[in-house]
């Protein structure tokens, strides 16, 4: 081909302005894929390397946690950072270099065949890291575990932390059920297997000893729809070693889970609770949904909460469909 007819082609490509835009969105949606757009194919692989390995030291940085949990939170919000930072850079790099983007002896088809092989790359990256141990976000999707846990929290787990660390009494944890393992629940865990757990009177006693507790002040949360407060008898109790936790009771008067007969974890298995007792499938319908937590179906340890939207907020004012980030909430340990 002519150079001069080469030029001219690659000037009309590059004075397109819209061009520019194409190659900045393809990069927020796929780091590296707007460089590949530009035709610069091994700068694209070193930006999506770059943003990808942000990725994973946000997933590993909760291997920490055992270690120190202020240890692992500033790795996870350092790595947050510089992920953004590449991210968004790689999106103003393939923006600002479209103009350089020469034309070359690749077709059509071969291009795509490229586009294809950035897009299945972040696919295969992604499904790794994904059953790698280490952070796992998830949502939580009721008010079984309030006030610890608020439907609008989103919280993340250390996967695989029990692999390597026995569980302790007092943790919050997810695990699978044992009828249908692809739904996940999130609950407290406070038995050991051959523990004798009973309720009486909304107090737990495990083998025949009574967890500590004490009244706190009353909790408040709004009901769906008219938005009217209902307020809960708030408790601040303790098992084993490690520092109170709170849990919340309905104050009109005893329901059926306040007393059971006396419940033998059987080997192998854990005995979980949500900490709003009164509104909680638990460990205390022995052949219900949850029952006895098999070990091996425990994912992981839940260790503190990322983003909370406000769900008071929507609740009180279901007209205002803009979420409110509650940032109370936001970072806050769950351990």
């Amino acid at each position: 081909m002519d150079p001069a007819v080469a030029d001219q082609g690659t000037t009309r490509r590059a004075s397109r302005p819209w061009w520019r835009l194409w190659a900045f969105l393809l990069s927020l949606l796929m780091p590296g894929l707007g460089q590949a757009f530009n035709q610069e194919y091994g700068r694209g692989v070193i930006c999506g390397v770059a943003v990808a390995g942000g990725f994973l030291a946000i997933k590993l940085s909760g291997l920490a946690w055992s270690l120190s949990p202020a240890l692992s939170f500033s790795i996870f919000a350092v790595s947050v950072v510089l992920s953004l930072v590449c991210w968004f850079g790689t999106g103003i790099d393939a923006f600002l270099r479209t103009n350089a983007a020469r034309s070359r002896s690749v077709g059509l088809v071969a291009r795509f065949a490229i586009y294809f092989a950035f897009i299945l790359g972040w696919w295969v990256a992604a499904a790794i890291v994904s059953i790698m141990p280490g952070l796992k976000p998830y949502h939580a999707a009721s008010e079984s575990m309030l006030p610890t846990l608020d439907p609008g929290d989103t919280f993340f787990v250390v996967n695989g932390y029990y692999h390597s660390h026995p569980p302790q009494r007092g943790d919050v944890i997810v695990f699978r059920l044992a009828r249908d393992p692809s739904i996940e629940f999130i609950k407290r865990l406070v038995g050991y297997p051959g523990d004798r757990m009973q309720m009486r009177d909304g107090i737990l006693y495990i083998n025949d000893v009574p967890l500590s507790r004490a009244q706190i002040e009353d909790f408040s949360y709004p009901r769906s729809g008219d938005g009217r407060l209902d307020r809960y008898r708030q408790f601040s109790e303790s098992v084993a070693a490690r520092s109170p936790y709170r849990i919340i009771m309905d104050p009109r008067g005893a329901k059926d889970l306040d007393n059971t007969p006396v419940l033998t974890v059987p080997a192998a298995h854990y005995f979980v609770l949500g900490d709003n007792r009164d509104n909680s499938v638990d460990s205390r319908y022995p052949k219900g949904d949850v029952g006895f937590v098999p070990a091996e179906n425990i994912v992981g340890k839940a260790v503190f909460i990322c983003m909370s939207f406000d769900e008071r907020q929507r609740r009180t004012a279901p007209q205002s469909f803009l979420p409110r980030i509650d940032w109370t909430r936001t970072g806050m340990r769950l351990d």
